[in-house]
């Protein structure tokens, strides 16, 4: 399966909630592993998901110039 659309390491991206995220690394098999930004907590969150349901999920945002 090709994904519908390609990231980029570092590149941010946000939900519908606001919960903006910033892509760390995609595995050969597809999986997105990411780093929430703006955490409140001591400890960095992280998570991980299929490049799919990444797409569905979030929104890049535009890069700031």
């Amino acid at each position: 399966m090709i994904p519908t659309s390609q990231l980029a390491i570092g590149e941010v991206c946000q939900d519908e909630t606001g919960m903006t995220v910033r892509v760390e690394h995609i595995d050969i098999y597809d999986y997105v592993y990411f780093i929430v930004i703006g955490d409140e907590d001591e400890n960095e969150t992280r998570g991980e998901m299929s490049h799919l349901a990444f797409n569905k999920r979030f929104s890049r945002l535009p890069r700031a110039a």
